[in-house]
């Protein structure tokens, strides 16, 4: 056999082994396609879930009932417990009581009383303020000191 080109020997063949085949092949999909799916998909799904809930309209109601209640509620105790906080932060436990003179008592006739109420042993402690004494206070803690310098007379009792 001259001229004719040989062939290497088939070493599978030598083994006796099948000749090999090609698995599967990886296939690329767009990213178009795959938004696309995707949507479809969740449309699918959505539409499958509205007819089950329109399908048991007394479960529906009640678990959608739950739901609202399980998100209200700690938000419901976070805003009553923010105000019952607000209202206990000034509380130190004792009671207090804030006492107005009528205008024409004078200073004087203030302090005599204040001096006879603390005599009293149900009283633990008394604070007299004037009246111009109320306004310097007034005056410096509002900001408002320029329109109080304004005023004909003493609006504090």
């Amino acid at each position: 056999m001259k001229g004719a080109s040989r062939r290497p020997p088939d070493r599978k063949a030598e083994r006796n082994e099948a000749p090999r085949t090609q698995g599967a092949s990886r296939a690329r999909i767009a990213v178009g396609d795959r938004l696309q799916g995707w949507w479809s998909h969740h449309k699918l799904v959505a539409a499958d879930s509205w007819r089950r809930l329109l399908a048991t309209p007394a479960g529906t109601l009640m678990t959608w009932l739950v739901i609202g209640i399980a998100l209200a509620l700690p938000g419901g105790l976070f805003v009553g417990l923010s105000n019952v906080e607000s209202l206990s932060k000034g509380w130190d436990g004792a009671a207090q009581i804030s006492l107005f003179l009528h205008p024409s008592l004078s200073d004087r006739d203030g302090r005599e009383l204040a001096q006879s109420i603390e005599q009293r042993p149900q009283v633990a402690g008394v604070r007299f303020i004037s009246r111009d004494e109320a306004l310097a206070e007034f005056r410096e803690l509002s900001g408002y000191g320029e329109v109080l310098e304004q005023l004909d007379n003493n609006p504090l009792p």
